[in-house]
């Protein structure tokens, strides 16, 4: 299976328990609970705050530093986060299908990890839906529903039971 991790707080619940998968990418501070393979990190303010380490660093077009390469795409096709970054690059690697965790759009605005004054309570817009919704025709993506409410897209959602049993088949 191959993971991207949003950092909603419905994340919480998979963040420890669930085993380390094929191919796993994360936002910002993800590394702090998760070893991941790809970080994302939207804003370069934030370059600082994350140190090197067993992941590969990605940035938005026009960020590219030593240490981290961008992720490409179509300016009408820019995201506005880094989970939707996250996302874009899934598709850069070319995977085939992603479960995306912790993506709380309509739920919750809310960050598991504290940025300071950078906290933003908006992380989603009608245009970055409708972005998600056409990246959808580009690879196939499964959301993890928080506590199964429905996420604000219309894109396939399963409970995290659903995810646990469906890896517990495959093992």
């Amino acid at each position: 299976m191959n993971i991207v991790w949003f950092n909603g707080h419905s994340a919480k619940t998979l963040l420890h328990t669930l085993p380390q998968q094929q191919l796993e990418i994360g936002c910002n501070y993800i590394f702090k609970d998760r070893a991941v393979n790809h970080i994302c990190v939207y804003d370069w303010q934030m370059f600082p705050n994350i140190p090197n380490g067993p992941y590969k660093l990605w940035c938005r077009n026009g960020q590219k530093d030593k240490r981290f390469e961008e992720v490409i795409y179509a300016a009408k096709d820019q995201p506005h986060s880094s989970g939707v970054m996250a996302l874009r690059l899934a598709i850069n690697l070319k995977l085939d299908h992603v479960y995306i965790i912790g993506c709380d759009w309509g739920i919750s605005a809310k960050s598991i990890y504290d940025y300071g004054h950078r906290n933003s309570e908006l992380k989603y817009t009608n245009s970055q839906k409708r972005l998600v919704e056409r990246m959808s025709k580009e690879i196939d993506m499964t959301f993890i529903a928080a506590d199964a409410k429905p996420i604000d897209i219309s894109c396939q959602q399963i409970s995290p039971d659903k995810l646990l049993s469906y890896h517990n088949q495959l093992n």
